[in-house]
């Protein structure tokens, strides 16, 4: 969600996607992957009867994995960022990792934090605009 609160639609997106795996040999393998996605929101509800203009945001995401044998583990940074005059150049940067096993019987047991790390990068005194750790355990099974 945005600071302010505020209700905002997403009007447009557009998002660029590479990924990248290397397997050596018989053994582990790595997983590189990055995107870039660009969006514009527009107000909704009264504020857009005030002709409040809309904001532009600016996501990248870098992500790096690796796998051995029936263990995977991937840590992801996220930068979301507006060029907007309403936000100031503010940045909120977070830092995601987790880690899974895939179960003799086609199950997977993962855990892992979402905002392991989270930070508005303008002023120590925006910490509170941080966003929650949450933490997770998730269990599938394949049938």
């Amino acid at each position: 969600t945005l600071p302010d609160a505020q209700p905002y639609s997403l009007d447009s997106e557009t998002a660029l996607y590479a990924r990248g795996r290397w397997q050596f040999e018989r053994g582990p393998a790595l997983d590189v992957g990055a995107s870039y996605g660009r969006g514009h929101l527009s107000a909704i509800g009264a504020i857009a009867n005030s002709f409040a203009p809309g904001v532009d945001l600016d996501q990248l995401s870098l992500s790096l994995g690796l796998d051995v044998g029936s263990l995977r583990g991937a840590i992801v940074g996220h930068v979301l960022s507006s060029d907007d005059p309403a936000f100031a150049g503010k940045r909120w940067t977070t830092l995601d990792l987790g880690v899974s096993w895939r179960t003799p019987w086609s199950g997977e047991l993962s855990v892992g934090a979402q905002n392991l790390w989270s930070a508005p990068t303008n002023s120590p005194r925006d910490a509170e605009n941080a966003q929650p750790r949450t933490p997770y355990i998730q269990y599938r099974q394949d049938l």
